[in-house]
């Protein structure tokens, strides 16, 4: 069985990390499979998204909002 870790922080997945997570994966293996860990692959993904303004609210406030809402960064609000 092979599992991917995208580690927090973009931290690589080092030999420590890799063998802990194995050892604590290992409890849970069907038996006859071994485990693989490997390091994600990121690829970039493009979404179309199709949203509708309800009445009483602008475009011009809704597109900023989205905008922070699906951003991979820190948010306006600081989260």
């Amino acid at each position: 069985m092979f599992v991917t870790v995208d580690r927090e922080g973009g931290l690589p997945v080092d030999a420590a990390f890799a063998a802990d997570t194995v050892a604590t994966l290992d409890r849970y293996r069907m038996a006859g499979h071994d485990i693989a860990l490997r390091e994600p692959v990121h690829v970039s993904l493009e979404i179309d998204l199709l949203v509708c303004v309800d009445d009483g609210h602008f475009r011009s406030d809704v597109r900023p909002a989205l905008l922070d809402a699906l951003s991979n960064g820190v948010r306006a609000d600081g989260t």
